[in-house]
C-alpha cells in the first residue's frame, strides 16, 4: 500500500511551484539579491521586492489561492530588503529606519510587529520561526524581536 504524500511534501512541491511561476512571471525582470526574496512556510508565499521602480514594492504569490496570481503588500512603501519565517515576513523600508512584518496566517497579511527609529538605522535583517533580527549600521550591534 503507497502512503500519501506527508504536508511537508507538499508544502515543499507548492512553494517549488509557485517559485517557477513567480521566477518565469512577466514580473521576473524585477528580482534582485537574495535579499530580496521572502519564502514563508504557514501557508506557503513566495515574496519579492520590485526593483526598477520608483517604489520597490513587495510583491506576493499564495498557496491556496485556486490560481496564482501576484498581490501586492504595503504598495506604497519601497523596501530595501525581505526575510521570511515560519509564518510571517518582515521587510526593512528603504532608508534602514522602520522594519514592518506581516502574518501571513491571515488572508489580508495583517501586520504583526512594527519598528521605527531614524536614528537607530538597522540592515542585515534575519527572521527565523519567531524571531526577527537585524543589525545596527555601522555598529554591528544585533537587535532582536520575539
Amino acid at each position: 500500500m503507497k502512503k500519501p504524500p506527508s504536508s511537508t511534501v507538499i508544502t515543499y512541491l507548492i512553494t517549488v511551484t509557485a517559485l517557477i511561476v513567480f521566477c518565469f512571471s512577466p514580473f521576473s525582470h524585477a528580482l534582485g539579491s537574495g535579499t530580496t526574496l521572502s519564502v514563508t512556510d504557514s501557508p506557503a508565499t513566495v515574496c519579492g521586492i520590485i526593483s526598477g521602480q520608483s517604489i520597490q514594492s513587495i510583491q506576493c504569490y499564495r498557496q491556496g489561492q485556486g490560481q496564482v496570481s501576484p498581490f501586492l503588500v504595503a504598495p506604497n512603501v519601497s523596501f530595501s530588503s525581505i526575510s521570511g519565517g515560519k509564518s510571517y515576513f518582515c521587510g526593512l523600508r528603504s532608508g534602514n529606519y522602520s522594519l514592518h512584518c506581516w502574518d501571513t496566517s491571515s488572508s489580508s497579511f495583517q501586520s504583526k510587529r512594527l519598528y521605527f527609529n531614524d536614528s537607530v538605522l538597522l540592515e542585515n535583517l534575519a527572521v527565523g520561526d519567531s524571531q526577527v533580527c537585524a543589525t545596527v549600521v555601522g555598529v554591528g550591534t544585533s537587535i532582536a524581536y520575539l
